[in-house]
């Protein structure tokens, strides 16, 4: 449990993933509510939007404190989980037999726009690394 409160610490330059991971943990406490409910459709919505807005920011945020050197463990290994951890992501997306005729006409952000946003902020997680830390001359 401790882990969780270090990771919602307050720095920023961890703002918008410290966003994103509580929007992640809203959804997706909403999609509970809503499968309780009986809207599974909604609830599958918002579940998957939970799980890629929580998982994406876990790791542009641990990425981005791997190349900040912000990060005292095993940069190999954590290297390996969140490179995992987008292509996840990237292959749910890409492989979801239902886009094509039910979610994506109905519901696309959660089921589309949202995963396809994630990859691109992690892959470039490095050139904002790179542009803060820009060496004086």
């Amino acid at each position: 449990m401790g882990n969780w409160i270090l990771m919602l610490r307050l720095d920023k330059r961890f703002l918008g993933s410290n966003i994103a991971l509580m929007f992640g943990l809203l959804y997706w406490l909403d999609s509970v509510t809503q499968v309780l409910a009986g809207d599974q459709l909604s609830g599958a919505g918002a579940f998957w939007t939970g799980v890629v807005l929580i998982s994406a920011s876990t790791a542009y945020r641990s990425r981005k404190e791997r190349l900040l050197n912000l990060r005292p463990t095993n940069a190999a290994q954590v290297a390996i989980w969140e490179a995992l951890s987008i292509a996840l992501i990237a292959m749910a997306t890409a492989f979801e037999r239902d886009l094509r005729m039910v979610f994506i006409s109905h519901d696309p952000i959660p089921f589309y726009i949202l995963p396809c946003l994630a990859i691109v902020a992690y892959c470039c997680a490095g050139i904002f690394v790179r542009l803060e830390h820009k060496p004086t001359n």
